[in-house]
């Protein structure tokens, strides 16, 4: 037998120092690649495997040369970060940006640390706006481990009159707890609202501002 070729693994592996028993893997990526290097992080190869034969030892051991041909188009990439102030939400943001083949590339994330309200709020709308650039980007929810904590006076810098305040503060205090479902409601809140703050005084920037025509009349 000159070349064993195994099935299994999706990632091609060469198992014997003379080439003669490879894991053939996959010509695409059918799961993710860990940034340490773990999970399908050899897969979207061909291999093109040569065998040569003495012609005037047909009994010998023959030749085996393995060329492995890149011909994937998809990457799945399993992605962390620590995330703590508006600037690391930057570099994550910019990290994502920087990815190549974002048509088909799917990407799962791990973010870890603590925010405000509104590095919370920028981190959802910045996430909101590379998503569609790529296949799929979503949280993995295993390994999420970002907490929202309002700032001082964050919650009384905004418009929450009555009980929607009332529901800001109570979901306040069960984010502080590790509620992820509160801590997503909160951000949510902060961002609409302060969001319709800046509709509401461009609405009256705009009526305060006028010509001399207008003014005289």
């Amino acid at each position: 037998m000159d070349y064993v070729a195994l099935g299994d693994t999706h990632s091609a592996v060469q198992l014997s120092p003379d080439n003669t028993v490879w894991y053939s893997g996959s010509p695409e990526p059918t799961d993710f690649r860990e940034e340490d290097g773990g999970g399908e992080s050899r897969s979207g190869f061909v291999l093109v495997v040569d065998v040569t034969v003495d012609p005037d030892d047909p009994g010998a051991p023959a030749e085996v040369a393995v060329c492995e041909v890149p011909v994937g188009t998809w990457h799945f990439l399993a992605l962390s970060a620590g995330v703590d102030s508006r600037e690391e939400v930057g570099e994550w943001i910019s990290r994502l940006e920087s990815l190549p083949d974002k048509r088909t590339t799917v990407v799962k994330y791990a973010l870890t640390g603590t925010v405000d309200l509104e590095t919370g709020a920028l981190l959802d709308r910045e996430t909101a706006r590379v998503a569609p650039t790529f296949a799929a980007l979503y949280p993995r929810e295993r390994l999420m481990d970002l907490h929202t904590v309002p700032g001082e006076g964050e919650l009384s810098d905004i418009d929450l009159p009555g009980a929607v305040g009332a529901a800001a503060r109570t979901l306040a205090e069960m984010t502080t707890s590790g509620d992820s479902t509160a801590r997503d409601a909160l951000r949510l809140l902060y961002r609409l609202s302060a969001d319709r703050t800046s509709e509401v005084r461009g609405e009256q920037g705009e009526q305060t501002v006028q010509t001399p025509r207008e003014q005289e009349a």
